[in-house]
């Protein structure tokens, strides 16, 4: 009895012991997983702030993100729109959307979207009566005796229509009989020294000895490799925009005196003309221009001056100008008060003489044609006539007298386009008024549409009832006027182009369905470039602009003295040889 119970003792024991190994076997289980947790919640503490903040930021986002999303479907909701379609789990689902599609939209919108039209200018105050004068239309032309006789109706074409299809109609124009010669009348002081025709300033004469017999300078060889003939008929045809021309045509509102006398004097272009001709001037217009291949000359009434208030600085150019460069005083003009404007001595248009333009209507060649002009000055005789800055608080102090130099100049001018267009071998009206700067108008549009618009509206009317195309010359940024100048004035082309402001070739990409462009070659960048650079500038413009026609070449705004005569010529060589 007693080993059994020492037996059961023993087993005992044995199991104790056994209960005891398991227990502190799961104790170790146990001891590693609490380290762990220690470890990770050191790490958890030893975190910076920096990634603390990081972690708050986002957070942040996706809340105010989801806050977002919830707004636009309570808005969706409140004004009526149709709710996305839902999957089952009641998620929204996603359209796919490509960018071309989104392109094919966008230009669905543009073409059914309606064109917006310009504002017809407001009515302006000069241009109603004063004192019981008529109004415009119906003011009587100031009678012309030698041009006085009337003529069988004959069709011409008065106006393009938008699409640059003819509209024919007939005319009743008087007929031209030539009035007997003349004396010249005497010089008047110029008000517009850059603007008047360079034509009539003869060369400078060469200094020759005393006794020595009068010698030829000797003549350098064509700068340009492809002979043009003028062609006058299909140069008023690309102005219409009539189809793309068989060659290039250039323009240029003028060409500085210097620069005419430099060409006759290294290509001998004038040497087989009379000096003591009583129309040397004209003769030697025609030659020039024939040389350098324009289809036309550009010829103006005379004796229409105008004194102003005028500022004389040195001229530095190359060809510099005898008696420096004459700028009108932008201070202060003439007539800054309405007992001024009625002392000032105002031209009379029954004493305009047009002995230059009688001349080239009997002996201009037939391949070439008369542009009528400069003429048009609206918005340059506010400013030269009162100075820029009398004008500027004119507009805002005394608008009368801003009204009635507006009204003066436009029944001079309008005057001297009625009798332009009696002229038959005048094809084209050139108007010139700069109204701009670098970055916007000189006055205000509404101003510009009140005082100067209407004038250039009444020029361009007269013009296309008489089947003449309307030209302007117009400097500076004209951007928010443009579409008045197209669908009010009704101009036919634009002139003057700076690549500061806008280049041609943007201009003929955004209006060039609309009205022709004329020149463009930066005036600056022909003084900077050399040639082989200008010769690449021109092929570009002329692939650009030449398709459908509407476009001539020529500078941006005029052959100024400081021009290089090289580059100007290699950019009419290169306009010759386009296309060939």
């Amino acid at each position: 009895m007693a080993k059994k119970k020492a037996r059961k003792k023993a087993k005992k024991k044995l199991k104790k012991k056994a209960k005891r190994g398991t227990a502190k076997k799961k104790t170790a289980r146990k001891k590693p997983a609490r380290k762990k947790a220690h470890r990770t919640a050191k790490k958890k503490a030893k975190r910076s702030a920096a990634a603390r903040k990081k972690a708050v930021k986002k957070k942040a986002k996706r809340v105010s993100a989801k806050k977002k999303i919830a707004k636009k479907k309570s808005t969706k909701k409140k004004t009526g729109r149709k709710l996305k379609k839902k999957t089952a789990k009641g998620k929204p689902v996603k359209k796919k959307t490509t960018k071309r599609k989104v392109a094919k939209k966008r230009a669905a919108k543009r073409r059914t979207a309606p064109r917006k039209r310009a504002a017809k200018p407001r009515a302006a105050s000069w241009m109603r009566p004063i004192e019981g004068e008529p109004a415009f239309e119906e003011m009587e032309p100031v009678a012309f005796p030698d041009l006085d006789v009337e003529r069988e109706p004959v069709e011409t074409v008065v106006a393009v229509s938008q699409a640059g299809e003819p509209e024919p109609a007939v005319v009743t124009l008087p007929a031209f009989e030539p009035a007997e010669p003349e004396p010249e009348p005497e010089p008047q002081p110029d008000p517009e020294p850059d603007l008047v025709e360079t034509a009539t300033v003869p060369p400078r004469p060469a200094t020759v000895p005393e006794g020595a017999p009068a010698a030829k300078a000797a003549r350098l060889p064509s700068p340009f490799s492809i002979d043009v003939r003028p062609d006058a008929e299909a140069f008023i045809d690309c102005i219409r925009r009539r189809g793309t021309p068989s060659r290039v045509h250039h323009v240029e509102l003028f060409l500085d005196a210097e620069i005419q006398e430099e060409l006759c004097r290294r290509y001998g272009i004038v040497d087989d003309l009379d000096p003591a001709d009583e129309f040397f001037p004209q003769r030697r217009q025609i030659a020039i221009q024939r040389f350098l291949g324009y289809d036309y000359v550009v010829c103006g009434p005379k004796g229409l001056g105008m004194p102003l208030n005028n500022l004389v600085a040195d001229d530095t150019a190359g060809l510099a100008r005898e008696g420096g460069r004459s700028f009108v005083d932008e201070h202060r003009g003439p007539i800054s008060t309405m007992e001024e404007y009625e002392r000032y001595p105002w031209p009379d248009p029954e004493k305009m003489t047009t002995r230059a333009l009688e001349w080239y209507e009997r002996n201009l060649p037939d391949d070439m044609c008369v542009v009528g002009g400069l003429c048009g000055h609206f918005a340059e005789n506010l400013s030269w006539l009162m100075g820029y800055e009398t004008l500027c608080r004119a507009l805002y102090e005394d608008r009368e007298v801003v009204s009635a130099v507006a009204r003066r100049t436009l029944l001079i001018d309008r005057e001297v386009v009625k009798r332009l267009c009696q002229f038959d071998r005048v094809k084209a009206i050139w108007g010139s008024d700069d109204m701009g700067h670098r970055t916007g108008t000189l006055v205000s549009p509404d101003d510009l549409r009140e005082f100067v618009l209407p004038g250039h509206r009444i020029l361009a009317s007269f013009a296309h009832m008489h089947g003449r195309p309307y030209l302007l010359h117009s400097c500076g940024n004209l951007a928010e006027i443009m579409d008045d100048l197209i669908e009010t004035v009704r101009i036919d082309a634009k002139h003057s182009f700076e690549d500061t402001i806008e280049d041609v070739r943007d201009a003929k990409r955004k209006y060039g369905d609309r009205i022709a462009l004329l020149g463009g070659i930066d005036v600056d960048f022909l003084c900077r470039a050399e040639e082989d650079a200008v010769r690449m500038r021109v092929r570009s413009t002329l692939s650009t602009c030449m398709a459908g026609g509407g476009y001539c070449l020529g500078t941006g705004n005029s052959v100024a003295n400081y021009i290089p005569v090289d580059s100007y010529l290699a950019m009419l060589d290169e306009g010759r040889k386009f296309g060939r």
